[in-house]
């Protein structure tokens, strides 16, 4: 059976990707070009972690090899030496790997290294580049999983200042709302296989992708723990730290918007929610601390607690979406 890259990469968890790849190699049975192929792949872990240093390291270990045997390994070999330097804020040098990256008989990799060449090209550049068709349906899609997120955090607000006998509809609209956005994700990675050329490189949009999914997952949990837990009336603290965990997810829908159609939007708005995730840590230490005061029920603390937690990690994640829109915007800015 050929080899296929793919089939070893998680871009969520580059350094359990390159362990996949490592191991591989270990094995013995891939032939001289798909040993190249792999290490290249080894390589581009370290650009995703942004250690650029040690991705041009491990490339110079095979350069010379695999710009000799020419074909898959040399194509690979400059592809990742151009996303290298990319990541490392030298575009100018990546370019001209890129364009020999485009000679390649592969046709995988000469469109993966055209599809580079479109995101760093000059407006003027991009006009030649981008008649090969660009999906850019993917906004889209991300905007629909922000404005559901949104939907879903202002309902979780609502839920805390819902008496507890009217919560039941509450919570199964949340999980509506979860569901729509676990398909939305899902047509994401489909798309994502099938485009030829993408609007952001792949890795980013699957970052994105599961960035936000994982927001409106943890909402729905929360919503979920509520029910389970039968919490009762809600303390101040928690409606509070909902309202922030609201403004956030309204700041990424900004900065997700901002991404195809006002790119001076997003720092901006990731911003906010990095401003919004602070305030949240504070209302968290602040009235996690109250619950404690006097003598408290011990199941009740336990229960809040839990929900306190939870408020306190969604805005985390939704600090994480904003790092990785942020990321996006410094790199086509």
């Amino acid at each position: 059976m050929a080899f296929d890259a793919r089939e070893y990469w998680d871009f969520d968890d580059p350094a359990a990707s390159e362990n996949r790849f490592r191991e591989l190699l270990a094995q013995g049975n891939l032939n001289r070009e798909e040993y190249l192929e792999a290490w290249a792949q080894i390589a581009r872990t370290y650009s995703l972690r942004r250690d650029c240093p040690q991705c041009h390291a491990i490339l110079d270990e095979g350069w010379e090899e695999a710009i000799a045997a020419d074909g898959r390994p040399k194509a690979c070999f400059e592809l990742e030496r151009g996303r290298a330097f990319r990541s490392g804020k030298e575009v100018d040098k990546s370019i001209p790997f890129f364009q020999s990256a485009t000679q390649s008989d592969a046709d995988d990799l000469k469109v993966d290294a055209m599809h580079m060449l479109a995101i760093i090209a000059e407006p003027q550049e991009s006009i030649r580049i981008t008649l090969l068709p660009r999906d850019e349906t993917f906004f889209d899609l991300f905007i629909s999983v922000s404005e559901r997120s949104v939907e879903a955090a202002g309902l979780l607000e609502d839920l805390l200042k819902a008496e507890p006998d009217r919560r039941t509809f509450i919570v199964e609209s949340i999980k509506r709302l979860e569901h729509e956005c676990d398909q939305l994700t899902h047509e994401v990675i489909a798309r994502l296989d099938r485009s030829f050329i993408t609007p952001l490189d792949r890795e980013d949009i699957h970052e994105l992708a599961s960035g936000l999914d994982d927001v409106i997952d943890l909402i729905d949990g929360l919503a979920r723990r509520s029910q389970i837990f039968h919490v009762g009336k809600s303390p101040e603290g928690a409606i509070l730290l909902a309202d922030v965990l609201k403004r956030a997810c309204q700041e990424l829908l900004v900065a997700v918007r901002g991404l195809s159609k006002n790119a001076g939007a997003v720092l901006p708005a990731c911003i906010a929610v990095k401003r919004l995730e602070e305030e949240g840590d504070s209302l968290y230490h602040e009235w996690l601390g109250k619950m404690f005061e006097g003598n408290p029920d011990p199941v009740l603390l336990i229960k809040w607690k839990e929900v306190y937690d939870n408020l306190e990690k969604t805005l985390d994640y939704c600090e994480d979406a904003a790092n990785v829109l942020e990321s996006i915007s410094i790199k086509h800015g």
